[in-house]
């Protein structure tokens, strides 16, 4: 508790406040100290009742200090505190969410950056996300000219030992030399190492966007984020950006195609006959384990026990902007676990190990890392998370098969398990790597649209018979 001591100088009446202050690191005291000047006019009891009511607001703003290590209290701006902000989502959050909030805060301070904590007040916080929909941004496409392959073959260069050159992916380069469109930063390298102009080999269009909906959600959300943890780090009293005090806006996301039995039944009598194994095997990992595409490339062999038929998922490869590939815990602790295989899915993995034995000892030879991933590239180091989606969209075009993105065959696991009616959906959400079976059925409550209509026709049987009964 905060000590109040008056003090007669001769320059007048002050009172000197003491507060003791705790050091985290050593277990010691130290005292925090400042001094006040009552108003004049006042009683000396009107004087000592406004000292101690100063001493209390000092000492609460001396304990907020100790969970600030930066200093920062309501009286900075908006670009000061997102420093200590984004080490915080760095620190307690996943890397993508740390980048998304990176590119999002960005935009944040561009318009509120110079505005002190304190001004960010209801008014100012509704017309900034009003505001929001008039904002845009430069969409650029960059699309590679045919001449990149030929330049790199004059050059006398494996596609393998120029991607190293250039320092960019495998997976980035066969995009390039396959006339899909690559990011600027990956354009500009390539024209680099073949000492070129980016204009010269790629044909990049600048187009004027408006954000969707969806995006300006999340740039609302995190800026909530970003005061909701000033408040919890007691450097605002209030979050002026909840929907206590503001409107915010309603993301539309965009429907996803999703694959039924039948599509499925068909993906896999299609795939039996193709002869990329990588391939065939990730795609069957998605369908039969309901696998994420990084967990998928963050497999090793250590992880697969195909005597027993058990796959552990103890990892997951995300490909995060700025920072590259990362290899981190899966998204949901729940699904780092030992599951059960398929016996379908066990004999294929089996049959990929001899291929993938054979692949490293003929093919990659002294190229091989000893890096035991299930999937390499042609350097010996492990796939881009992104080739996992290349393998499936090439399969998709080659067999015609439905066009879906490769988290579908997670949806798909999940709903055909539901629609079976053959196992709990505790033990299905288990499978999932979910917490509860309450998060798979609002994770995939598009899976119970069936069994709505359904529900209603035996309503209107019940009622209908009912109501002929009673006649």
């Amino acid at each position: 508790m905060a000590t109040v001591i008056r003090q007669i100088r001769k320059k007048g009446i002050n009172y000197r406040i003491q507060v003791p202050v705790k050091d985290e690191k050593t277990g010691k005291y130290k005292t925090a100290t400042t001094t006040w000047e009552p108003p004049k006019g006042l009683t000396k009891r009107d004087q000592d009742k406004a000292a101690e009511a100063f001493a209390l607001e000092y000492e609460k703003h001396v304990k907020a200090n100790l969970h600030n290590p930066f200093n920062i209290d309501e009286n900075a701006t908006l670009k000061e505190y997102s420093v200590i902000f984004l080490d915080y989502m760095e620190k307690h959050t996943s890397a993508n969410y740390h980048s998304s909030c990176q590119t999002h805060t960005t935009l944040i301070l561009s318009i509120l950056g110079n505005y002190k904590l304190n001004e960010l007040k209801p008014l100012v916080t509704q017309n900034f996300i009003d505001n929001l929909s008039s904002l845009t941004y430069v969409q650029t496409t960059v699309t590679p000219k045919a001449m990149i392959r030929k330049k790199i073959k004059d050059r006398k260069l494996s596609l393998c030992k120029f991607a190293m050159l250039a320092g960019i992916s495998d997976a980035t380069l066969k995009s390039a030399v396959s006339g899909k469109n690559v990011a600027l930063e990956s354009a500009e390298k390539i024209a680099n190492a073949l000492q070129s102009s980016a204009d010269e080999l790629f044909t990049i269009i600048n187009e004027t966007r408006h954000y969707s909906s969806e995006t300006l959600a999340k740039i609302v959300r995190i800026f909530k984020h970003m005061l909701s943890l000033a408040k919890r780090f007691e450097i605002l009293d209030k979050n002026y950006a909840s929907a206590e005090y503001v409107k915010g806006i309603q993301g539309i996301p965009k429907e996803k195609e999703i694959m039924d039995l039948d599509d499925t039944l068909d993906t896999l009598e299609c795939i039996e006959k193709e002869k990329d194994l990588r391939a065939v095997t990730a795609v069957m990992i998605g369908i039969y384990m309901g696998r994420r595409r990084g967990e998928v490339a963050g497999l090793q062999w250590s992880d697969l026990d195909l005597e027993n038929g058990i796959m552990d998922v103890k990892r997951s490869r995300t490909s995060v902007a700025r920072k590259g590939v990362i290899e981190k815990t899966p998204k949901s602790e729940h699904s780092a676990k030992s599951y059960s295989m398929p016996s379908s899915l066990t004999n294929q993995l089996k049959k990929y190990k001899a291929w993938w034995n054979d692949y490293v000892e003929n093919i990659l030879g002294d190229r091989y890392q000893g890096l035991p991933y299930l999937f390499l590239q042609l350097s010996g180091k492990p796939v881009h998370p992104s080739t996992i989606y290349g393998w499936w969209k090439k399969l998709q075009k080659k067999y015609n098969l439905k066009d879906v993105d490769f988290h579908s065959l997670r949806t798909t696991n999940i709903s055909i398990q539901y629609a079976s009616n053959l196992i709990s959906s505790e033990m299905i959400a288990d499978r999932a790597g979910h917490a509860n079976d309450k998060v798979t059925k609002q994770k995939y409550r598009k899976v119970f649209q069936n069994d709505d209509k359904r529900a209603a026709e035996i309503v209107d049987e019940i009622f209908s018979r009912e109501h002929v009964v009673t006649r």
